[in-house]
């Protein structure tokens, strides 16, 4: 009886030693990013370092993504301020600004100009033909809304952006990289 549980602990910690996706390691919590505006709901999964959802799968390797976004293949590379590559066969090359409160992006996703800031208190711009202005919740950090103030850009009806909650957790240039992938679809 000894050999036999000698032998399945010693297959047991071979497994859990040699894998490449360690089988022993706790299980990665399954967050979400979600985007409500009128007449339409939008849900991407963020489980460590895959994105994933109906029209998106993307994998973060060190500094680099890749998959698959709307039957585009995505293939990018960050660095410091900077994410590059392509997207399809169109050029991607995004400046990432860092402020004491936030960050902004400007540059090319896709061949397509676009820039955005997000700051304490707002999230604001355009990236992939959206245009957004949101402001911070009061009443939860991860959630955005819009709120049509004079003069500013506005859709029809409010619009409502639920980051996950490790996100402001993440380098900046990852919180760039994954705001880019889920507005600029």
């Amino acid at each position: 009886m000894r050999s036999y549980t000698a032998f399945a602990l010693a297959i047991f910690v071979a497994a859990c030693s040699g894998a490449q996706t360690d089988p022993c390691a706790p299980e990665r919590p399954v967050e979400h990013f979600t985007l409500r505006s009128p007449g339409g709901f939008e849900e991407i999964a963020l489980e460590g370092d895959r994105m994933y959802g109906p029209h998106i799968e993307i994998v973060r390797y060190d500094n680099e993504y890749r998959g698959r976004v709307r039957d585009l293949i995505v293939d990018l590379r960050v660095k410091a301020n900077l994410i590059e590559g392509t997207i399809g066969n169109a050029r991607t090359e995004l400046y990432v600004d860092r402020f004491p409160d936030g960050f902004g992006v400007r540059g090319l996703f896709g061949g397509r100009i676009g820039q955005f800031q997000m700051q304490s208190d707002r999230l604001e711009g355009r990236m992939g033909g959206r245009a957004f202005v949101l402001r911070k919740s009061e009443e939860d950090p991860t959630v955005y809304r819009s709120v049509a103030g004079a003069g500013e850009l506005t859709g029809r009806g409010s619009t409502e952006l639920t980051l996950p909650s490790s996100f402001a957790t993440r380098p900046i240039e990852q919180q760039a990289a994954l705001l880019v992938f889920f507005l600029a679809r």
